[in-house]
């Protein structure tokens, strides 16, 4: 098992259409929870369980009892590029905006998300609510 598998990364999550994309792997663990925490421990793997931007997941678990490890386990971990249309639109929206308005609004999305869960963590939440035993 390693991150070349069917291809490298990169050219696997191609057509995802995704900013940033970092992909978790491992072996040998037998829950989610004990996997998840060793991806915690380890700096590599944190980093990507961190994307402040991050806003897609997807995990999955594979299960081989002919071989060494038993459990394979995957996690993808992405921001998704916005679309086209979404960018233009922003992209006009901002400029009609006065500077000070921009920073406003800034400032107030910093404020309504410092207290509340990012869409990773609601994800990473709910995922271990099902498979953390």
């Amino acid at each position: 098992m390693d991150h070349s598998v069917a291809g490298s990364f990169s050219s696997r999550v191609s057509s995802v259409n995704a900013n940033r994309a970092a992909e978790n792997i491992a072996a040998g663990t037998k829950t989610w929870a004990d996997t998840f925490r060793m991806w915690q421990n380890s700096p590599g793997h944190n980093a990507n369980l961190l994307q402040a931007r991050a806003d897609s997941v997807g995990v999955a678990a594979a299960r081989n009892d002919q071989t060494r490890y038993k459990i394979f386990w995957a996690m993808v971990i992405a921001e998704k590029a916005p679309k086209e249309k979404e960018v233009r639109v922003a992209a006009q929206t901002k400029a009609k905006e006065p500077k000070v308005a921009v920073q406003k609004k800034t400032a107030e999305r910093r404020e309504s998300t410092a207290g509340s869960e990012t869409p990773l963590s609601m994800v990473k939440n709910f995922v271990c609510k099902y498979l953390c035993q």
